[in-house]
């Protein structure tokens, strides 16, 4: 009796000293943090009297008011799923769309991603992606951005610098430097409208940054600085709830609060009611410059609208009379690629949209270019054993090379059309084909598994 009471009493001791066991204080690590494939879907709100001073140990923090004014998807794609793919650099990594359009006066850049890199000892961006004029750059970091130093435990410090330039031909260098200061400053619950009562993390980073524009001519920097606060659980690989805001001269102004949350409709600023936004389409795969993509708007209550279509990259053209304000559109899209769609219905001065991330497929295994006139298709994709370059015409004598992200050439064979192509060679992965009739050439992505 006397050892069980004894037992007993050192439990109780154990629990005073170590509240963290009783009250679930939690470390995040490179398991909990995003890959390659995931998407989560976000709510938007600006709400600039929210409490961001809350700090310290066993917090309960409560945003369950929140009521969203947008909804997005991240979608963390494979470096081969981004416009830069041919990047050879981003192998491995994990690309994220941070924005459609920026502008920067004689600099405007759109398609922005950052490409990230995950490791048991830190989380980091070690690369940036973005198109100007039509071309398509991208650039690892001198310094790569460190994100997360792991594991993310309570109370921890820690700071670093990074660096990264594009050259942008014609113009100059882009040139993003600065530091990155972090302080894992709470733990606690977090209750928001996605989820209740989730044990989380708090951390605050400063993000200490200058942007600059160096020319042949002229070269002029402008400061970048601004605050990130995230809330991360060891549930969601995406932060609960993130505070993002200018920082000046020590003085945190929020403008965007992003959370975790699920498909909504959206109502006006400040509550009420609002629509379900919705649409279908009639196709998610297709030639570039061929195929015709239906768009039917499916909102409910369905009266007294007006409409916005807007695709990301914005390569599409609006066909058969319709604009991008009508109620049902239909597009064809310029490049190949995969598309976001967003659809946005209006109301005086309320809206309310819906975005689909990477809903559009218009790529190189389908068909690129008619080669003299004549549609060319590479069947099948995916491929097991045999692959061939299929076309109207028979028997056309064709140059085919096949290479790896890398660009190392792995294979080359004139052949003719429906030729069977063993690939017995290759490992499971993906590859590019590039096919030539001697004036034209087409390049095919394609998978063997």
């Amino acid at each position: 009796m006397h050892g069980i009471k004894s037992i007993g009493l050192f439990l109780i001791g154990f629990l005073i000293i170590n509240p963290f066991t009783m009250f679930g204080q939690i470390t995040i690590t490179s398991s909990d943090l995003p890959s390659s494939g995931d998407t989560f879907r976000f709510s938007t709100t600006n709400n600039p009297l929210i409490n961001t001073n809350q700090t310290g140990a066993n917090q309960s923090w409560n945003y369950k008011t929140l009521r969203p004014t947008g909804q997005g998807v991240d979608e963390y794609k494979s470096f081969i799923r981004t416009p830069y793919l041919f990047y050879s650099q981003f192998f491995g990594a994990t690309g994220l769309k941070t924005a459609d359009t920026l502008n920067f006066g004689i600099l405007s850049i759109t398609n922005a991603y950052t490409f990230y890199r995950t490791r048991t000892d830190r989380y980091t961006a070690e690369g940036t992606g973005f198109t100007t004029s039509s071309i398509p750059l991208a650039s690892d970091y001198s310094n790569p951005d460190r994100v997360y130093k792991l594991p993310l435990v309570f109370n921890q410090h820690d700071s670093d610098d990074f660096r990264v330039a594009t050259t942008i031909p014609t113009l100059g260098s882009f040139i993003q430097q600065g530091k990155r200061v972090n302080h894992v400053d709470g733990w606690g619950k977090i209750s928001t409208p996605y989820k209740d009562d989730l044990n989380c993390l708090r951390i605050k980073s400063d993000i200490l940054e200058t942007d600059s524009l160096v020319t042949q001519f002229v070269s002029f920097g402008f400061p970048a600085n601004r605050r990130e606060i995230k809330w991360l659980s060891d549930l969601e690989e995406q932060p609960i709830l993130q505070i993002t805001g200018a920082l000046l001269a020590g003085n945190f102004t929020p403008s965007q609060i992003k959370y975790r949350d699920s498909v909504r409709s959206l109502g006006p600023p400040g509550g009420g009611f609002g629509p379900r936004v919705s649409y279908t389409v009639d196709r998610t795969m297709g030639v570039k410059n061929k195929d015709t993509f239906k768009f039917s708007n499916a909102t409910v209550p369905n009266f007294g609208w007006t409409y916005a279509w807007s695709f990301s990259p914005s390569n599409a053209t609006f066909v058969n009379g319709t604009s991008s304000t009508d109620e049902d559109v239909e597009v064809v899209f310029t490049d190949s690629g995969w598309y976001d769609v967003k659809f946005t219905v209006s109301r005086f001065v309320n809206s309310w949209d819906t975005t689909s991330n990477a809903l559009i497929r218009v790529d190189n295994t389908s068909d690129v270019k008619d080669l003299n006139k004549k549609q060319l298709l590479l069947l099948p994709n995916p491929v097991t054993e045999y692959i061939s370059v299929h076309s109207n015409e028979t028997n056309q004598i064709l140059t085919s090379s096949i290479y790896d992200l890398q660009g190392r050439l792995l294979f080359t064979k004139q052949i003719r059309t429906d030729d069977k192509i063993a690939l017995d060679f290759l490992s499971k992965g993906r590859y590019i084909m590039v096919t030539s009739d001697g004036t034209d050439q087409v390049r095919f992505m394609f998978d063997k598994i």
